[in-house]
């Protein structure tokens, strides 16, 4: 799902509209000569680099109590971070 069809509104209503959120994501850079090598979710990464927001363990414990279906459509929706390579 793209990031207008997620934030839209919220971005509109706050008069921050997306500037860049192509429908396919990370796959546009495909007709560039571009491939996804690797994806890390933001937190994840934080957590590898020991630069994590505090309270974050807070965060995954209510999260526990989410059902394993929300938690993975959330997590769909999460920002990420994404290593391109060439073809």
């Amino acid at each position: 799902m793209g990031r207008q069809k997620t934030w839209g509104k919220q971005l509109d209503a706050a008069a921050a509209p997306l500037r860049f959120a192509p429908e396919e994501e990370a796959a546009f850079c495909a007709q560039f000569g571009w491939r996804v090598a690797e994806t890390r979710q933001t937190i994840e990464e934080a957590q590898r680099l020991k630069r994590a927001p505090r309270g974050l363990f807070i965060w995954k414990l209510l999260s526990l109590m989410r059902s394993k279906k929300v938690r993975e459509r959330q997590a769909q929706g999460m920002s990420g971070v994404v290593l391109l390579e060439g073809t």
